[in-house]
């Protein structure tokens, strides 16, 4: 039977079209397909049954991979035996190792046909009737503490490990199945097992939900990035791993080695090193390989979709939905519409590049229809209120007012005054809120008369630093009360238009003070209570925005500083609409690159234009990166300009050379003495290697930073293959030759950090 396969194989290599752009999937198939014809091995129609299942959707002969898996289905129902069982081949008894292999690839070839409907009902009900059987065999053939290589024989390791994972994948369980938790604890004692059991063990203790996997998986981690390994070996610990941890750096080096392993034209097989023919287990090291390569696809696929791109796009986008069909806007979605929360996503609508017109005159029409409510309103209250404030403000920025217009707002607004300049608030007295809402809302409608004076001349006499509520005692002057952030921001905002900055200067500095751990703004900054307890407020998106605005009309730009924490919290469920139109005019003043990923950059590496922009002595190690790109994309070298505007780059340069923040705002790269600072984070200068994804305004960008002591691990990255698995917002490497040899290998870099 060997012999037969390996000349089937050997024709198949001389006969499939050889095409550059295969992947490992597509490349693997072909060694699969057929399998049903080719062996009555249950092992090898089992794991080629699994390899292939995995392939659903990833191949482009999508066809023939399906055709296969119902071939395969149909010989593994043929060839089990009546006691439920299967044996190694057709007419031979059944066995606790190859019945579990059996009913692993029945029952995830029948999970695959329930998602993508592969198979008939009825198959799938042959199937379910088959794995009960199976499943009874094995519960007949255990032999506590576990199952040996036959029925009644004594308990072994590797029948046990594969009845294990195959009970697993049927729902038992450590904790709710005595026979499996005394079979597991029997595998855990086993010691001195081969790297290629421990793997094994490793996938059983998966499949059981096994409690403590920790040191297990150490040992498999260590062995992994040993080096010392052979093809199954590798392609079964690489899967094991990838189990608990499918972006583990270790495993995209794994998987690198097993790319360039089994890569064989337009054929990916792994061929064991030792005798030059096929072998069953050079089928079963590819299905290993085959089952890594598919599940880190379906990861890393799923890390490029939930990773946002573009926040000013998106921000748009949700104040676009938000919009209510009266054309205001809600400060939650799905409450009435809000003069404040309206105002605020206009702020943000036209600060995009090309703002929806009917978006805005819907909203001038709401603002138009609901000043009158508005006004009546302030009138009861008796002084300025949000809701007329607000409303006004729309229609003076953002409206086409008529002088007549204007000036009857004026005389609104002046009579609500308490005294010239002054609006009254809470316990009905003067109030700087208020009074700065008014001299505000003046300003923007062209007022300059002596009330803006008075107003201001009365909020700088009421305090020395900051402002806040004020109250009013018995036989006692108001004095002022609980200073606090949204109050001074709107005080100073009204002051800077008629005040000379220097004046506002102890207010500015309080503001600055009241910077929460974070970076950010909340009501107030630090509070201490009676009992000597320190406590902040809770960071607020339009606080802070409000805070960084005024702050840099003053001389005072925290943009850069706040712009991680406006990133990290612009999307998140508790914002309001205010939030997010105060969050979309911020990035869009900063005009700001939208963050990306490794991942997102890496997909995009597969074809296009690229530049290789290089630092002057790196002309060697991009010639080696320019050389390892896929045929697909168009190379050229570019000696110097390592700060490009625009297209798509690949910029290698030492460490420093490169102002990372220009292409990526979330990542900072510093060098301090012999250590590079990477996020507030501290690696060896001279032996790491720091990747970074970025973007010009209409392309892509790898930078890939590493010393002359460092740089041939870059070389290794590319050549290898291994870049296409990295992953992250950003990666931290460490590379030397610790072996004295004047190479790196892969087992001289080192993952340090991935952000």
């Amino acid at each position: 039977m060997r012999r037969t396969l390996a000349i089937i194989l050997l024709m198949m290599f001389l006969t499939v079209p050889y095409s550059t752009a295969s992947s490992v999937l597509d490349s693997a198939s072909w060694v699969f397909v057929g399998m049903d014809s080719y062996t009555d091995s249950v092992p090898l129609k089992a794991y080629s049954l699994l390899a292939l299942s995995s392939m659903v959707g990833k191949v482009h002969n999508e066809s023939m991979v399906r055709g296969a898996i119902r071939a395969l289905t149909n010989d593994l129902l043929l060839l089990q035996n009546h006691d439920g069982g299967w044996g190694h081949g057709a007419c031979q008894i059944s066995t606790p190792h190859d019945t579990a292999l059996a009913i692993i690839a029945l029952n995830n070839a029948l999970a695959v046909s329930e998602e993508f409907g592969i198979l008939t009902k009825a198959k799938e009900g042959a199937i379910l009737d088959s794995i009960r059987a199976g499943r009874k065999y094995l519960f007949d053939s255990f032999s506590s503490p576990g199952w040996g290589y036959a029925l009644d024989s004594a308990p072994r390791f590797y029948p046990t490990a594969l009845a294990l994972w195959a009970l697993g994948t049927l729902g038992f369980d450590y904790s709710n199945s005595l026979m499996v938790k005394t079979a597991a604890d029997f595998i855990a004692e086993q010691s001195n097992l081969s790297p290629d059991d421990r793997a094994l063990r490793l996938i059983a203790f998966h499949a059981i939900d096994y409690p403590n996997v920790t040191p297990y998986l150490s040992e498999c981690r260590q062995l992994l990035s040993s080096g010392n390994l052979n093809e199954y070996q590798r392609a079964i610990l690489t899967y094991a791993v990838m189990l608990y941890d499918p972006l583990d750096f270790e495993v995209g080096k794994s998987l690198a080695i097993l790319e360039n392993l089994g890569m064989r034209g337009s054929i990916y097989l792994l061929v064991n090193r030792g005798p030059p023919f096929m072998t069953e287990s050079n089928i079963i090291s590819t299905a290993y390989a085959v089952l890594a390569f598919s599940m880190v696809s379906d990861v890393i696929s799923q890390v490029g979709k939930d990773t946002p791109t573009d926040y000013r796009y998106i921000l748009y986008n949700e104040l676009v939905s938000r919009q209510n069909s009266n054309g205001g806007w809600p400060l939650f979605e799905g409450e009435q519409s809000s003069a404040k929360a309206t105002y605020y996503a206009l702020v943000g609508i036209l600060s995009s590049e090309n703002p929806s017109e009917g978006i805005v005159k819907k909203a001038l029409v709401w603002a138009e229809r609901h000043l009158p409510t508005a006004m009546r309103q302030a009138e009861l209250r008796g002084t300025i209120t949000e809701d007329y404030y607000y409303t006004a403000m729309i229609l003076a920025e953002f409206g086409d007012l008529s002088p007549e217009e204007r000036e009857e707002l004026i005389n609104f607004t002046r009579s609500l005054e308490f005294s010239p300049g002054l609006w009254r608030g809470l316990f009905n007295v003067p109030q700087p809120y208020e009074t700065a809402l008014g001299l505000n809302l003046l300003i923007s409608l062209g007022y300059s008369g002596e009330d803006i004076e008075r107003g201001a001349k009365w909020l700088l006499s009421v305090s020395n630093a900051g402002w806040g509520f004020r109250v009013s005692y018995p036989y006692l002057l108001p004095r002022s009360f609980m200073t606090n952030v949204p109050t001074t921001v709107a005080v100073l905002d009204a002051l800077s238009k008629v005040v000379p900055p220097e004046e506002l200067e102890p207010h500015v500095e309080w503001l600055v003070e009241q910077r929460l751990p974070n970076g950010a703004w909340g009501y107030f900054g630090r509070r201490v209570s009676v009992l000597g307890e320190v406590y902040y407020a809770t960071p607020s998106m339009e606080y802070t925005i409000r805070a960084v605005e005024v702050l840099k009309t003053l001389g005072y730009d925290y943009s850069e500083e706040v712009l991680p924490w406006v990133l990290e919290n612009a999307l998140s469920a508790s914002v309001t609409t205010a939030d997010i139109g105060l969050a979309l005019s911020f990035l869009s003043d900063l005009d700001i690159i939208p963050s990306t990923t490794l991942y997102e950059v890496v997909m995009a590496l597969r074809e296009g234009i690229w530049y290789v922009n290089y630092w002057g002595d790196y002309g060697e190690v991009a010639q080696d990166i320019a050389s390892s790109l896929s045929e697909e994309v168009k190379v050229v070298l570019v000696g110097g300009n390592l700060m490009p505007d625009e297209g798509n780059h690949i910029i290698v340069a030492p460490i420093g050379h490169v102002d990372v923040s220009r292409y990526n705002p979330l990542v900072q790269v510093e060098v301090n003495g012999t250590t590079v600072v990477v996020n507030g984070n501290k690696y060896p200068l001279s032996t790491s290697i720091v990747i970074v994804p970025g973007r010009t305004h209409d392309g892509y960008v790898l930078i890939i930073l590493a010393n002359e002591d460092a740089i041939k691990g870059v070389f290794l990255l590319f050549t290898s293959g291994m870049y296409h698995y990295l992953h992250g917002n950003y990666m931290v490497l460490t590379a030397s030759d610790s072996n004295g040899d004047g190479e790196i290998g892969p087992e001289e870099i080192t993952l340090l950090a991935v952000g």
